[in-house]
């Protein structure tokens, strides 16, 4: 151990009179929007009150305790004494009611001042003379022979299953939101559900309507909202329809798969939104050159530019390369929200059809899978589609491809036309084709959308809403909801642009619900003074 004496540096800062570094200005309480000091001083005050708060002064009993006992609001007897019941401060719940605090507030309380009136002079009004009164007064009424005075407090008589009977307070409405406090948010509430928490309240307490105010303090709770799964949020499902080849494509890559002999661990899966037409190239590695080379060389080069494309968020598809390709070509390019795969549900449905095939056929070591992709893609356009009703390789050639079985049973031979009658005929054939595609597609859609919207869970959020964000991945004991959010901008009917204190996130509505907690933090308030609310 360092002798006491040796220790001059603790000494010396023990010492130090820290008042001194300030300047003066602040030293007298002011300040100087010349001085330095000062402007650091206020910009450190600034910052803190944006990180930290509900910043209560604690020489004026602005205390927020959120500890076992915390947030329980009580009143003492000396406080029923010398303070007005509609003001209650915080307390230690410990120090408990007397009979009398409990028989005072109720005295004061509109409704059951009313009863004890009644009980006092011993006379039970009729019913003509009750049904001016409120409905809590009416409902009181009704039990008015089970509500019994003990030691000058009100309570009603339960009746249980078993034949037994207990006691309930009669809760006065100032009283009435510690009660739900105490028996939920604290420890021993232990955040309970709407049904259990009635329960333990009806071993105690009734007042009118107790199962509403339950349901609404659930519903705002904050740690409730944050740490509890809820129904999931579930939005209408939005059709795209497109009406010609091309019009519309998607990409996609899976993997990695395992290694194979061609050194190819991923596929870049490219489909057709009209014709269902589909392709899938195996690649080393998914860098973006290499997705881009693939797309202009293979794609593009065969079927010629398409209108849009969509993709995921992936590197790949959101680097500077892959947007000035679409830049240069005039391609229109979006994109599907983070962890909504059925945003591209096309290509996703497509991934799946095709990881069964691969499958079916690839050796024990899995090495030589890229070895059939091209002829598994050959089984698919072949086969009728159950969306358009014709092969993606009728809708994009127009015309089916010979297969080992039309070799083995040939079908009659076509009658010989001359070029020109050939392209005559094909191209009014095709029209009559895409028309009737057109319409399996306008169908489908249809069907898919009214089976999809049965289970409906929708919120209709608005610019400057408050929205809590489902976590998708997190532990055992970690949040499954993070928040709050504002929403900034809405983008469609399903799809919101919203931030917090640091990011901007663009976000589908299925992984949104509403911020219900009534006392949000104060960045809030100052993100929301620089948007202008609007109902989309």
């Amino acid at each position: 151990m360092t002798a006491g004496k040796k220790h001059q540096n603790a000494d010396a800062l023990s010492r130090k009179n820290f008042e001194d570094d300030r300047c003066s200005h602040l030293r007298e309480g002011k300040t100087d929007a010349t001085c330095q000091e000062c402007l650091e001083t206020g910009h450190d005050w600034d910052n803190f009150r944006t990180e930290v708060d509900n910043i209560g002064n604690l020489s004026k009993g602005e205390v927020s305790t959120h500890g076992l006992f915390g947030s329980i609001r009580t009143v003492t007897r000396s406080q029923t004494k010398d303070t007005p019941s509609s003001k209650v401060n915080v307390s230690n719940w410990f120090t408990g009611y007397t009979s009398k605090e409990i028989e005072a507030l109720q005295r004061e309380d509109t409704d059951l001042g009313r009863l004890r009136e009644w009980k006092d002079t011993g006379s039970c009004p009729t019913r003509d003379q009750v049904v001016q009164y409120s409905p809590a007064i009416r409902k009181y009424w009704l039990s008015f022979n089970n509500i019994v005075p003990v030691e000058g407090v009100l309570y009603q008589k339960r009746v249980h299953s078993t034949g037994t009977s207990s006691l309930q307070i009669l809760v006065p409405k100032v009283l009435r939101q510690e009660v739900i406090t105490m028996c939920h948010d604290h420890i021993f509430g232990a955040h309970m559900g709407v049904s259990k928490t009635i329960e333990k309240l009806k071993s105690q307490f009734h007042w009118y309507c107790m199962g509403i105010d339950v349901k609404s303090h659930i519903k705002h709770c904050p740690v409730c909202n944050r740490f509890k799964k809820s129904k999931k949020p579930r939005a209408s499902l939005q059709n795209y329809i497109v009406g010609h080849p091309t019009d519309r494509i998607a990409l996609d890559v899976i993997g990695p798969l395992p290694k194979t002999k061609r050194s190819n661990q991923y596929i870049l899966v490219i489909g057709d939104h009209f014709t269902r037409w589909m392709e899938a190239y195996p690649l080393p590695n998914q860098q973006a050159e290499h997705v881009a080379e693939k797309l202009v060389h293979e794609f593009i080069g065969r079927f010629g530019i398409p209108l849009e494309i969509h993709t995921d968020q992936g590197r790949n598809f959101e680097s500077d390369l892959f947007k000035e390709i679409c830049t240069l070509l005039e391609i229109k390019k979006t994109r599907s929200t983070p962890y909504r795969p059925s945003s591209n549900g096309l290509i996703e449905k497509f991934n799946q059809t095709l990881e069964k095939m691969l499958r079916s056929f690839i050796n024990n070591n899995k090495t030589n899978w890229d070895q059939f992709v091209w002829l598994l893609l050959a089984a698919y356009r072949s086969t009728p589609h159950p969306a358009t009703g014709f092969t993606p390789n009728f809708l994009m050639f127009g015309r089916e491809v010979n297969l080992p079985n039309h070799i083995l049973f040939p079908l009659p031979k076509h009658e010989s036309l001359s070029v020109g009658e050939y392209a005559s005929n094909l191209h009014n054939r095709m029209e009559e084709v895409f028309k009737t595609a057109r319409e399996s597609l306008q169908l489908t859609a249809e069907r898919q959308k009214k089976d999809y919207d049965t289970r409906l869970v929708e919120n209709k959020f608005t610019v400057g809403s408050l929205v809590y964000k489902s976590n998708t991945f997190y532990r055992k004991l970690d949040a499954p909801w993070s928040g709050p959010y504002v929403v900034m901008e809405i983008l469609s009917p399903v799809v919101y642009k919203i931030r917090n204190q640091k990011k901007t996130k663009v976000i589908h509505h299925d992984r949104l619900k509403p911020y219900s907690t009534q006392q949000p933090p104060s960045w809030v308030h100052k993100i929301q003074s620089f948007i202008k609310p609007k109902v989309i």
